[in-house]
């Protein structure tokens, strides 16, 4: 992305890398699947709460990012730039991940009938490596663009305010209140207008072109604080009533992440990162640039580096620590990757 100086955002490149290092440490987390009435599940809780933001960043940096392409270049190029950057990759790994899931890991039973007509179906359901679910989404949202972008500048803010909080209240807000007494919502009620994970792409487009008084500021803050209380000790008290994991505070578009990651947004957008630029600006644009393709190969990476180290998956040192091991090796590897013609197209 470019300022108006000509030169990286700094701040893109910034969140665009913690949010990685973010997804990278929720996924070396496993031990908060299985509950258990001890301190290491609610440590484990405890990091899955607070980390639950970098995915819905990543939908508002796309915000920021794509948002005004036609400033640099017109829709046929816009879309070849989604094909060979992002929908290559996707197909390319997740043929990759059917094979993993069969003959490796044993996700998927070893009898797996292999036909066009079943990869298609793994494919396009991410039955190899269901993390992917990301890429349907995110294509969904890359779709809408183009027809999002025809709006006048001027008339965007509030365009897109409007359309994220009509979003945000019937997929998440409306569901989420009306389910806690029992009630369900008839689907007709979601937005027509801003469905999957649309929601946070306008509004991290508005966020960013949004300036907040002090006081505003530490209203989103609070309310991002509450958000986070109502995942941890909700999930914590329901789960503990329920003797397994309770997911009724979980969803992307809930209440409690909504507040969570819109406060981590403001909050980064409001520190004053100069200094940082100035000593690490070139190494976070350079592992920016890697972002994507960590994203795509990490899984596999984490898989084997606790038996390849001989960590005990579920140790304190691996919950708070593991996440630099396989950061690093997985964007070492990425980073080799890219200077391999060809390899190169698949981790963009």
């Amino acid at each position: 992305m470019e300022d108006k100086r000509g030169g990286r955002v700094f701040l893109v490149d910034f969140l665009n890398v913690v949010s990685c290092i973010g997804v990278v440490w929720l996924h070396a987390n496993g031990a908060v699947w299985i509950f258990e009435d001890s301190r290491t599940w609610v440590g484990s809780w405890l990091l899955e709460t607070l980390l639950y933001w970098p995915v819905p960043v990543f939908f508002m940096l796309s915000g920021i990012t794509l948002l005004d392409y036609r400033k640099r270049y017109d829709t046929k190029t816009f879309m070849k730039k989604r094909v060979v950057k992002t929908f290559v990759p996707f197909l390319f790994w997740s043929v990759v991940s059917i094979f993993w899931a069969i003959h490796i890991v044993g996700n998927l039973p070893s009898d797996t009938e292999i036909s066009a007509l079943s990869m298609l179906d793994m494919i396009i359901n991410c039955r190899g490596m269901m993390i992917y679910w990301f890429f349907p989404a995110l294509f969904s949202v890359y779709l809408s663009i183009p027809v999002l972008s025809l709006i006048e500048e001027e008339k965007r803010r509030r365009a897109f305010l409007y359309m994220s909080v009509y979003g945000f209240l019937t997929m998440g807000a409306i569901p989420f209140f009306l389910g806690m007494l029992g009630i369900g919502l008839n689907s007709g009620w979601i937005s027509p207008i801003c469905g999957g994970y649309l929601p946070y792409v306008l509004l991290g487009y508005v966020l960013w072109n949004t300036d907040f008084p002090r006081w505003k500021r530490y209203v989103i803050y609070l309310l991002g604080v509450v958000g986070w209380g109502m995942r941890f000790f909700g999930g914590w008290y329901l789960s503990a009533q329920a003797g397994v994991l309770d997911k009724t505070f979980d969803f992307y578009l809930n209440v409690p992440c909504v507040l969570q990651s819109v406060a981590v947004f403001v909050f980064f957008k409001q520190m004053d990162l100069s200094w940082l630029e100035k000593k690490f600006g070139s190494l976070l644009g350079k592992l920016s640039s890697l972002s994507f393709g960590v994203f795509l190969v990490h899984y596999y990476v984490l898989c084997f580096v606790p038996d390849w180290f001989r960590i005990d998956g579920g140790a304190w040192q691996w919950r708070a620590f593991g996440w630099l091991l396989v950061y690093s090796v997985t964007a070492g590897l990425v980073a080799v990757m890219k200077k391999i013609p060809v390899v190169s197209r698949l981790v963009p």
